[in-house]
């Protein structure tokens, strides 16, 4: 690890936050200006409706004890690792489609979690669980619009949102015998298909 250049957000994903890991982390703190623990999930609340899951939100107290100096950005994932005691038997994308058409309760509970932990930002990772390929660009779509409503929602209070960006254009470049549908599940052909489309 090098030094991060000055102005430059340099963010690594972490998978764990045990303390082995800051640790060695700190030992290279100078490389890096951001961290972005798998924190939350999107799931089912008691009355049907997403909810923002808490995953290892307990990784804060860690990040801010040994990476005092460092951001925090709170890695949200999608519902494949989602808490499904209020309902196990949901496909996941009923959980998104509930997401996005009333997100307002699982928005302000973001905000409530920045203010609690010191979180500098939300980094989304969501991949339209279900429909991977994008068959429907809706979802796509529909993900889209919601992070925007989010950002807007947080940027008040100072909360930053960061989105690692789905299979949006259905790129199946690179294929092979050996990976036919490499990238977005989408068969052995170089397009962009209608998922890609406004």
């Amino acid at each position: 690890l090098s030094n991060t250049p000055p102005g430059r957000r340099v963010l690594i994903w972490l998978y764990d936050c045990h303390e082995d890991t800051m640790q060695a982390l700190a030992n290279h703190s100078s490389a890096f200006t951001a961290v972005a623990p798998a924190m939350y999930a999107v799931g089912f609340d008691p009355a049907g409706g997403a909810e923002l899951t808490d995953s290892n939100a307990w990784c804060s107290d860690v990040v801010h004890k040994y990476l005092p100096d460092k951001e925090l950005w709170a890695w949200v994932e999608s519902p494949d690792s989602m808490n499904r005691m209020h309902c196990p038997n949901c496909p996941e994308d009923a959980v998104m489609r509930e997401l996005f058409a009333r997100p307002q309760a699982y928005i302000a509970a973001a905000k409530a979690e920045a203010t609690k932990r010191n979180i500098t930002g939300f980094q989304f990772d969501f991949e339209a669980p279900g429909q991977a390929n994008n068959a429907n660009k809706t979802m796509w779509l529909d993900t889209l619009r919601f992070h925007e409503t989010f950002a807007a929602a947080l940027a008040p209070q100072g909360t930053l949102t960061s989105v690692a960006v789905m299979c949006t254009a259905n790129v199946t470049g690179n294929a092979s015998a050996q990976a036919p549908q490499r990238f977005c599940g989408n068969g052995a052909f170089d397009h962009y298909n209608a998922s890609a489309s406004p």
